[in-house]
């Protein structure tokens, strides 16, 4: 529907310090490629119908960049940043990763990492750098890298659902969310700072927040005794501060799931997360405590029907189409625990660097992280809805509503 788009691109970027062998680093991309057949697939279309094309292994061409002599590297760096993340790739050609070095200094290096999420997820980037870390290591040392090979490939798996999810199992999944979705879906109404434009849009940016160490306790405390999650505490917190931006009591927030319980799928790249749909109704008379426990009730049952694809649930209930919205619902919310960040190489040392969003998929996407200095998360945002000072103030106001509970 709109293909010149990075709105589904998966960006990320590492710090390398040291002594970068370059022709190790491009041996050890060649190796992860010829390992994820996804990696080397692209997408055509017959009468209508698409399919993937798996190609063989092939030689990687590297995109190196000296930067060391320019008067503004970091800034360029960061120009090259936005551009690289949402740059449009071509389904019909692979491979749907880009890789970009530059050279800042003699021995500091960025690398940005760009892929389109019809591969890939977030679980799949940490996959992708444990093992260009592993292959790297192995490269120069000269040894095998002792990677198990892996029982399936993506495609394999991508059948095996469509097999799977079919006849019986297929309704019983989608009766479960018929009940849960049923009757007319409620449009969030979030008030904005300028109109919404006809058609989506994805520009977008993030604000970051860190909540005090304290309050993140005392969350966990709260959600230990009331025999919930932590995820389950911080959703219905949530809930409450869009019923009091909103006046709405029917809300439905969408979040991600790794959807990965199968042993043959933990080490293997690919697009396995699943969008999940929970529906809160916030009584404005109910307790924080009462609104934890339906919060608890739905994300358990949602749970036991996670396997129904996102795309076969909008297939399925058909809901009113608008090409300024985003279906079923507008907001999303998730928490991960925090990806580890640096990792030591021989010679070097590699560190993930914070992402700068210049995407937004939804009107408004809250990512909270658990780190053992308490909860830390964004606001990532829709700029053609929302000036910066408006989600700063709502980044207040949610600090707020965590204090108060």
């Amino acid at each position: 529907m709109q293909p010149e788009t990075g709105a589904y691109n998966i960006p990320f970027a590492i710090e390398l310090e040291g002594l970068l062998d370059l022709d190790a680093f491009r041996k050890s991309l060649e190796a992860i490629t010829a390992r994820h057949e996804v990696f080397r697939t692209h997408f055509g279309s017959s009468q209508g119908t698409p399919h993937q094309i798996i190609q063989a292994p092939k030689p990687w061409d590297l995109d190196v960049t000296d930067l060391r002599d320019t008067y503004d590297a970091e800034e360029k760096v960061r120009m090259e940043v936005v551009r690289h993340a949402t740059k449009p790739f071509a389904l019909r050609r692979s491979p749907l990763l880009d890789v970009a070095i530059y050279r800042i200094e003699d021995q500091r290096f960025i690398v940005l990492f760009t892929l389109h999420h019809i591969i890939a997820d977030g679980w799949s980037t940490d996959i992708l750098l444990k093992e260009l870390s592993l292959n790297y290591r192995s490269q120069l040392l000269g040894q095998p890298t002792n990677l198990h090979p892996l029982p399936i490939q993506y495609a394999d798996f991508s059948i095996w659902q469509r097999n799977w999810l079919q006849g019986e199992v297929l309704e019983n999944q989608l009766n479960y969310w018929r009940n849960k979705l049923g009757g007319e879906i409620p449009t969030l109404q979030l008030p904005t700072d300028f109109p919404r434009k006809r058609v989506q849009t994805f520009s977008g940016a993030v604000e970051i927040f860190t909540v005090p160490r304290e309050v993140s306790m005392q969350l966990k405390s709260l959600a230990q005794s009331n025999e919930s999650s932590n995820f389950m505490t911080l959703v219905a917190a949530f809930n409450l501060f869009l019923q009091r931006y909103s006046g709405q009591d029917d809300l439905l927030i969408g979040t991600p799931i790794a959807n990965r319980q199968r042993p043959e799928v933990e080490g293997l790249i690919g697009l396995f997360v699943n969008t999940l749909v929970l529906r809160t109704r916030v009584r404005t008379e109910a307790s924080f405590v009462e609104i934890l426990q339906e919060v608890r009730e739905t994300t358990l049952e949602a749970y036991q029907y996670q396997d129904l694809p996102f795309e076969k649930l909008v297939e399925a209930l058909q809901p009113d189409r608008d090409m300024s919205l985003s279906p079923l619902f507008q907001v999303k919310f998730r928490l991960e625990n925090q990806r580890e960040q640096d990792l030591n190489l021989p010679g070097l040392k590699l560190r993930r660097l914070p992402q700068e969003m210049a995407s937004a998929k939804l009107d408004l996407s809250v990512d909270m992280y658990e780190t053992p200095d308490g909860f830390t998360g964004g606001f990532e945002y829709n700029t053609d809805l929302f000036k910066p000072e408006t989600i700063r103030r709502m980044v207040e106001h949610f600090l707020n509503i965590l204090q108060s509970i």
